[in-house]
């Protein structure tokens, strides 16, 4: 079983914050996944989350490089 990994990315526009958590499939083993749950953080309050998705290991590289390249920082844990 691998330790599971978590990172985050801020919006430079909007404050909008992306969690990326990779684990491991439980349906298969060795398969990592990774689930990215889009939200705001609100002052004073839960966050605010938005959608959810679970991606594979080249669709979610593909997205934090791409996310990047906009301009977009990672950040220390939000929630």
């Amino acid at each position: 079983m691998i330790e599971e990994r978590i990172a985050f990315l801020e919006s430079p526009k909007d404050k909008l914050i992306l969690r990326f958590r990779t684990f491991e499939n439980p349906e298969c083993y060795g398969d990592l996944k990774t689930e990215v749950i889009k939200g705001r953080v609100i002052q004073g309050e839960h966050p605010l989350l938005k959608s959810r998705r679970v991606f594979n290991r080249k669709e979610v590289l593909d997205l934090w490089h791409k996310l990047q390249g906009k301009g977009w920082k990672q950040v220390d844990a939000k929630w």
